[in-house]
């Protein structure tokens, strides 16, 4: 009887064993994930758009590099292709918060860097109202699920209960009140207009990848 009561325990016990380091890698894979959105996140715009700025100038500064990371974004994780670059290398050691949120999502992040350039114009254009709206453009990109509620029903915007819910723009409100006024004031106004903008910069991007900038 001693030995049937030992086996399940040894079976049960081999089964905790398989299935921690599956959690635990689980957990590791959801962290990266999270970096992007991370470095993106309203808290911390000020640090990604300094280093984006950083990046955007880098790429300008080394067109054969700024090509190979528009083609592959994925040789930033490629070890002998970084060591190869020492620029490169020397870029993502002094911008920590871009290099992280470039490693975990190569792609998504090279995205946001094109987006990037034609935001950066206007965020300089001097006019603050349009800098402000081209912020908003900016956040929302990075958040679709809340450009489509806010698209369908504006004054969600005012929602205590959908602010709740939705911290990333609560908090961008927060950073920027002259959108947040400006959404009290006419929210599908505010909308249309952040819609225009939202295709200006669709067809620059477009125009973009056709040319490829950095092609000098």
């Amino acid at each position: 009887m001693k030995g049937n009561r030992v086996l399940p325990l040894l079976v049960l016990a081999g089964s905790a064993l398989t299935i921690a380091p599956a959690v635990r890698a689980q957990s590791v894979g959801e962290a990266i994930g999270r970096a992007l959105g991370q470095f993106l996140a309203p808290q911390n715009e000020a640090t990604s758009m300094d280093q984006l700025r950083s990046f955007d100038h880098f790429m300008q500064d080394h067109p054969d590099m700024a090509r190979d990371l528009r083609e592959r974004p994925e040789v930033v994780n490629d070890r002998e292709y970084v060591e190869h670059h020492p620029a490169l290398r020397d870029w993502l050691d002094d911008h920590p918060a871009a290099a992280n949120a470039f490693r975990s999502d190569p792609d998504r992040f090279m995205d946001r860097e094109r987006h990037f350039q034609q935001y950066n114009s206007d965020f300089a254009s001097g006019d603050m109202h349009r800098g402000e709206l081209a912020h908003f453009d900016w956040f929302l990109d990075s958040h679709p699920e809340i450009r489509e509620d806010l698209m369908r029903h504006p004054d969600l915007a005012l929602s205590d209960r959908y602010l709740d819910n939705h911290s990333d723009l609560r908090a961008f409100l927060d950073r920027h009140p002259i959108v947040r006024d400006q959404l009290r004031n006419d929210p599908r106004d505010f909308m249309d207009r952040e819609a225009r903008l939202e295709n200006e910069n669709h067809d620059y991007r477009s125009g973009e990848r056709d040319g490829e900038r950095y092609d000098r």
